[in-house]
């Protein structure tokens, strides 16, 4: 049996590794757009349920002064416990150094309420997040452990 079957140049290789590469690579990013895309997973439902979410503030937000303590363009982490009505938040401030995590129950006890530090917004299934009725930012489910969160931006 000839071995020259197994004989291929540098370049050949390098070739086929290239290829195998973008082949995963379009595999992996093809499936995370298609999930995005078509998944029917309500943004409402699965933060009532105690799925992690991400906040983010829009910088017009700070601008104008509606989110207080908080800070925008920074991802905060929040969890909702059903059995409560708390939310439980964790993210920078203003006024501390490190991470503060503090947990309220004064939001209204329904689907796409919210309460960021005491702070009692509303969301709706886009993620749209309003504080008295001005959007301030935006709520996503918690994916990737935020890895997407952070390079993506949602």
């Amino acid at each position: 049996m000839s071995h020259s079957l197994y004989r291929q140049s540098g370049s050949a290789v390098i070739v086929r590794l290239i290829g195998c590469a973008a082949v995963l690579a379009g595999s992996f990013f093809g499936s995370l757009f298609l999930i995005d895309k078509y998944e029917s997973v309500s943004i409402l439902n699965e933060a009532r349920r105690g799925a992690d979410v991400w906040i983010r503030f829009d910088f017009e937000a700070c601008e104008s002064n509606r989110t207080g303590t908080l800070i925008c363009g920074i991802p905060y982490r929040a969890h909702y416990e059903l059995a409560t009505n708390r939310w439980t938040v964790t993210g920078p401030s203003t006024s501390q150094t490190a991470n503060l995590t503090d947990s309220y129950t004064n939001a209204p006890n329904s689907a796409g309420y919210i309460s960021v530090w005491g702070i009692v917004g509303s969301f709706d299934e886009t993620g749209n997040l309003k504080f008295k009725g001005v959007s301030v930012g935006a709520v996503r489910i918690n994916r990737l452990d935020g890895l997407r969160y952070l390079l993506l931006g949602f």
